[in-house]
């Protein structure tokens, strides 16, 4: 998967972000203080535990959509996050936090049989854009600018 290590091109410094969220940090809501909690504890994590975390943040998440609603959720993302989900969208991203073996179900309950692995490459966009989701979410809950960085 790579390194949690990303190179990117700030306009201002990256200080000003942290001077933000150190101010703000006590005025954002218990949800928000979840949410950066499991996403912080994710990227501490390596394989199926990362993936049970991202799943418990993405639950978190859905809170921060108008109406609790996906599609409303995906429709009012930033273009340029939208543009990284290609040709997946919310539903695609809950699915797998919902129905795989590595994140918070592991068994499908009404036929009685365990959810199916993700593949090399569900794995690699389920990390990737749940990362991108939850840091646009903690992002704008602080009032900063969302970013995108590379695969």
């Amino acid at each position: 998967l790579g390194s949690t290590t990303h190179w990117v091109k700030f306009r201002d410094s990256p200080m000003k972000d942290m001077i933000i969220l150190l101010t703000k940090r006590n005025l954002v809501n218990p949800l928000t203080h979840q949410l950066i909690y499991y996403h912080s504890q994710s990227i501490r994590h390596e394989f199926d535990i990362r993936y049970l975390i991202l799943g418990k943040a993405l639950e978190i998440a859905e809170f921060f959509f108008e109406d609790h609603s996906r599609t409303k959720g995906f429709k009012n993302l930033p273009q340029e996050i939208k543009n990284e989900f290609g040709d997946k969208d919310l539903g695609w991203l809950y699915n797998m936090s919902n129905n795989r073996n590595e994140t918070r179900h592991a068994v499908n309950k009404s036929i009685r049989k365990a959810n199916p692995n993700m593949d090399s490459e569900e794995y690699k966009e389920f990390a990737y854009l749940s990362d991108l989701l939850l840091n646009y979410i903690v992002r704008n809950e602080f009032g900063l600018e969302p970013i995108v960085w590379s695969r």
